[in-house]
């Protein structure tokens, strides 16, 4: 599996910090984390451009647990987690472009 350059730097920290590599799955499901915010953050780019309302702060669970196909009432701290993360990579991208 080829990883991402931000994936490899968590990758290896979490070998340095834990003495083994993490999971081929806990490293697919970290690129997908990536890849998500890196599409946010252009949303965020055209929403700005295009004069859009951000948006709100109630959408970025719902989108998590499409995502990952979770259970809204399970692994909340986990939904929210990801959905914080989200949505600053939208915020980022909206606020870089206005």
């Amino acid at each position: 599996m080829t990883l991402s350059p931000t994936v490899t730097e968590w990758s290896e920290a979490y070998e340095q910090e834990h003495g083994r590599k993490p999971a081929d799955l806990v490293l697919r499901i970290a690129e997908h984390i990536l890849k998500v915010g890196e599409m946010l953050t252009e949303l965020g780019h055209k929403d700005a451009q295009q004069g859009k309302s951000a948006y709100p702060t109630d959408v970025f669970p719902s989108l998590v647990v499409k995502a990952f196909r979770l259970n809204v009432d399970e692994g909340n701290e986990t939904v929210q987690s990801v959905a914080d993360l989200w949505q600053s990579d939208y915020m980022d991208g909206y606020t870089e472009r206005r």
